[in-house]
C-alpha cells in the first residue's frame, strides 16, 4: 500500500491581548520562530466570552497573524506547546498578558491544537488535541456546533476563505 504524504499547511496565530505593545513584543518572537509573517487580520473586540477576564480583563483585543512558510501539519503540537510557553514568559502578577492560538488551514479544514480534552476533539500527542473548527467546500466554511463563537463570526470566515484562497494558490507554486 503507497503511503500518501500530506500537503504543507498554513500556519496562522489567533492572538488574544490587552496592549498593543505585548502584542508587539509578541509578534516579534513568533516571526524569529515561524518566519516572516504574511498578513495581519484587523483587531477585533473580543466580546464572545467572559472566561479571560479575570486573568486578562476587559476591553480584549483578538486578530490573526499568518505565516509565509507552510509546516508539515504533523509539527502542530509542538507548535502549540511552544506558544503555551511563550504566554508563561509575558506574565505580570502571575497572570498571563497574551494568549497564542496556533492553528492551521489545510485543503479543506482548519484545525486549531488546544490542551483541553473534549469530546469532539482528536488527541493528537503530548497533551495536544486537535479542534475540527471548519470544514472549507468550495467558497463555503461549514462550522459546527462546538466551532468558537468568534469563529463564527462573517468577518472571521470571510478572512479565512480569503486565507484558503491565497495557501491554495501558494500550493500551484
Amino acid at each position: 500500500m503507497k503511503t500518501i504524504k500530506p500537503k504543507k499547511v498554513k500556519l496562522f496565530c489567533g492572538i488574544l491581548y490587552l496592549r498593543e505593545e505585548d502584542l508587539s513584543l509578541i509578534l516579534k518572537k513568533l516571526e524569529k520562530k515561524f518566519g516572516s509573517i504574511e498578513e495581519m487580520s484587523l483587531p477585533y473586540d473580543f466580546v464572545f466570552t467572559s472566561y479571560y477576564e479575570p486573568e486578562f480583563g476587559k476591553n480584549l483585543k483578538k486578530r490573526f497573524v499568518v505565516f509565509k512558510k507552510l509546516i508539515d501539519p504533523k509539527n502542530i503540537s509542538n507548535i502549540k506547546l511552544f506558544t503555551n510557553n511563550l504566554e508563561n514568559k509575558v506574565v505580570k502578577r502571575g497572570k498571563r498578558k497574551i494568549n497564542i492560538d496556533p492553528g492551521y488551514i489545510s485543503v479543506d479544514q482548519l484545525i486549531l491544537p488546544t490542551a483541553k480534552p473534549r469530546p469532539h476533539r482528536i488527541y493528537l500527542e503530548k497533551g495536544v488535541y486537535a479542534d475540527h473548527t471548519y470544514i472549507f467546500k468550495k467558497n463555503e466554511v461549514i462550522t459546527f456546533q462546538h466551532t468558537f463563537p468568534d469563529f463564527k463570526q462573517n468577518f472571521v470566515k470571510e478572512f479565512f476563505l480569503n486565507l484558503r484562497r491565497k495557501y491554495l494558490n501558494q500550493l500551484k507554486h
